[in-house]
């Protein structure tokens, strides 16, 4: 068993836990977030080699850039397509079965050809290879890098294939509001993160830097206190 040191807040905190050792190991960003001009949103890829839709959804979900919280990539336009696609290939290359990064498309009820989007935007664009989706039923989830030339592949759902990773998009967010474990209640837990988070500074802090502005401080302790109680 491997054993991981964080560092918080001056105290060294062990996590004897080789499932987290190997989490960490799969688990890396090819760069920091890039915006697209087209509709000012963040994206980055995440790679973590095998992961199944489900778990690349959650982790998404838990991804914060600049006080923005992530979801699985959403792509609307062919204008947003290529973006994402360029962003692809200045890191990976795509043609093999284990090239492939998820996106936030899925079908529902498996098997009716019914596509949805996990933000629950309208399907208007589709950008499918010829032939796909095929396969209905099964390959029940979007992914890119099989193609090279950005078209769509369906995939399994449970990575085992071999995915490769997962888009992550960063829409603006104004969820920051003193609910920093987003528990639906500002209490003692969300007063006690911003006081070991307290100094702390950086872009990706997290619901701790209430006001967007990469620093913890008085002002973050302030939004709390005032709002302390709210939603319980």
């Amino acid at each position: 068993m491997k054993w991981i040191a964080f560092r918080v807040v001056n105290k060294t905190v062990f996590w004897g836990s080789a499932l987290l050792s190997v989490f960490a190991l799969v688990q890396s960003v090819i760069a920091q977030p890039v915006q697209w001009s087209g509709n000012g949103h963040y994206y980055e890829i995440v790679i973590a080699s095998g992961v199944s839709w489900n778990a690349a959804k959650n982790a998404a979900e838990q991804r914060v850039y600049r006080c923005r919280r992530g979801h699985l990539a959403t792509i609307t336009s062919q204008a947003e397509n290529t973006f994402l696609w360029d962003l692809y290939r200045q890191s990976l290359s795509c043609g093999g079965i284990n090239s492939q990064v998820y996106i936030g498309g899925y079908e529902d009820p498996p098997g009716s050809g019914n596509w949805k989007w996990v933000t629950g935007e309208p399907m208007g664009y589709t950008n499918w290879r010829q032939g796909e989706p095929n396969n209905r039923g099964y390959e029940t989830v979007i992914a890119l890098g099989l193609f090279c030339d950005g078209t769509w592949n369906n995939v399994p759902p449970d990575g085992s294939w071999g995915s490769l990773g997962y888009i992550v998009e960063y829409p603006p967010s104004n969820e920051f509001s003193g609910d920093v474990n987003r528990s639906g209640c500002v209490d003692d837990a969300d007063l006690l993160a911003v006081l070991f988070a307290f100094g702390n500074t950086g872009s990706n802090l997290g619901g701790v830097d209430t006001n967007c502005d990469e620093v913890v401080d008085d002002a973050d302790l302030l939004t709390v206190l005032f709002q302390f109680g709210s939603g319980c």
